[in-house]
C-alpha cells in the first residue's frame, strides 16, 4: 500500500512551506504550503511515523487510502504523500475558513448560525457521509472540527483517521472510536454497530451548532459516556426553534434504537435540508462573522490532525 501513496522525492522542491504552524496535535503539525509551479494551496501534515513504540504507519496510511479512494466534493482531497524521515508529510487540500467549529465558538458573542445556514451545512455533510455509506464506509468521527469550510462557501467533511471499510464478511464493527460527546450508545456499549453511526453524529452536530455545545458537555468523558447510554439524549428542545429541525435531529438521527434513525439518504430528503441557505448566502455569513472571528484571536488549520 505504502508504494501506492507515498511518493518519492523531495517535497521542499516542490512546496514553499511556511515555518509557522497552523494547526498541532498530538502526533503532528500543519503547515500552509504553496505549489511552487501553480501556486496552488495546500495544507501539508507532518505526521510522526512513531508514537510510544509504536509504528503509526499503518494506521496513517488506513487513512490515506480511504481518503484517496473517497474523492468527492464535500471530502476535503488528498493529493500525495511523502516518507521524510520519521515524519510522513502529507499534503492536503486546503480550507481557507477553518472548520465549524471556529463559528460555534463565537456562539456566546451572538454570532450564531440560523436554522437556514444551519441546513446548508449539514447538507453538504451529508452528502459526504451518503457517498461514504454507498461505498460500505463509516467515518465515526463526525463533529464540528471535522467540517472544514472555505471563504466560498464550500463546506467538506475532514479527518479519516477513524474511518473504517466495512467488507461483505463483516457489515458491522464494535471497536470504540471517536469523540465522547458524539459517540451513539451502541458505539459506546461496544454493540455490533453499521453506518447509523454517522448520522447520530449528524445529529450532535446540529444540537452544538445551535445550543453552542454538545449534550452532556458540562461532564468529563467518561461521565458523558454513561449519561448517553443511561439517560438518553433529548436533542433540540428550545420552543424558539422549528419543528421541522427538531424532527430531523430528535425523531431522524437521535433516535437510542439505531434501526429507528434515518438514512443519510433518507436524511437529505427531509425538509429540513430541502429548505437550505445558498452556498453564497452561507459565504456571506462567514465574511460577516470574520471580523468578530479574528477579534476571537482563534483560527483553526483548514487541515485536521490525525
Amino acid at each position: 500500500m505504502k508504494e501506492l501513496y507515498v511518493v518519492k522525492g523531495d517535497p521542499l522542491l516542490k512546496y514553499n512551506i511556511m515555518n509557522k504552524s497552523i494547526g498541532k496535535g498530538a502526533v503532528g503539525e500543519v503547515f500552509f504550503a504553496t505549489n511552487k509551479e501553480n501556486e496552488q494551496k495546500v495544507a501539508i501534515k507532518k505526521l510522526q511515523l512513531e508514537r510510544r513504540g509504536k509504528d503509526r504507519l499503518p494506521f496513517i496510511l488506513r487513512e490515506i487510502e480511504i481518503i484517496a479512494t473517497s474523492s468527492h466534493e464535500n471530502i476535503v482531497g488528498y493529493i500525495e504523500s511523502y516518507e521524510m524521515g520519521p515524519e510522513l508529510w502529507v499534503v492536503m487540500e486546503y480550507m481557507s475558513n477553518g472548520s465549524l467549529y471556529d463559528l460555534v465558538k463565537l456562539h456566546s458573542r451572538g454570532c450564531k448560525l440560523d436554522e437556514n445556514l444551519t441546513a446548508y451545512a449539514i447538507r453538504e455533510v451529508t452528502k459526504a457521509v451518503h457517498f461514504l455509506h454507498c461505498r460500505k464506509r463509516i467515518h465515526r468521527d463526525i463533529k464540528v472540527d471535522n467540517i472544514l469550510i472555505k471563504n466560498d462557501g464550500s463546506v467538506k467533511l475532514a479527518d479519516f483517521g477513524t474511518a473504517v471499510q466495512l467488507t461483505f464478511q463483516r457489515l458491522r464493527r464494535t471497536t470504540l472510536a471517536g469523540t465522547p460527546y458524539y459517540m451513539a450508545p451502541e458505539l459506546i456499549q461496544r454493540i455490533p454497530y453499521n453506518e447509523k453511526v454517522d448520522v447520530w453524529s449528524i445529529g450532535i452536530t446540529v444540537v452544538e451548532i445551535m445550543n453552542g455545545r454538545p449534550p452532556f458537555y458540562e461532564l468529563d468523558p467518561r461521565e458523558a459516556l454513561d449519561a448517553i447510554v443511561i439517560k438518553g439524549v433529548k436533542g433540540l428542545t428550545d420552543h424558539k426553534q422549528s419543528e421541522t429541525i427538531k424532527d430531523f435531529v430528535n425523531k431522524q438521527c437521535l433516535c437510542t434504537n439505531p434501526t429507528d434513525r434515518a438514512t443519510a439518504a433518507q436524511l437529505l430528503s427531509h425538509p429540513f435540508l430541502s429548505n437550505a441557505a445558498t452556498k453564497e448566502q452561507f459565504a456571506k455569513f462567514l465574511l460577516q462573522s470574520s471580523v468578530m472571528y479574528h477579534l476571537e484571536g482563534t483560527g483553526s488549520s483548514g487541515c485536521t490532525i490525525l
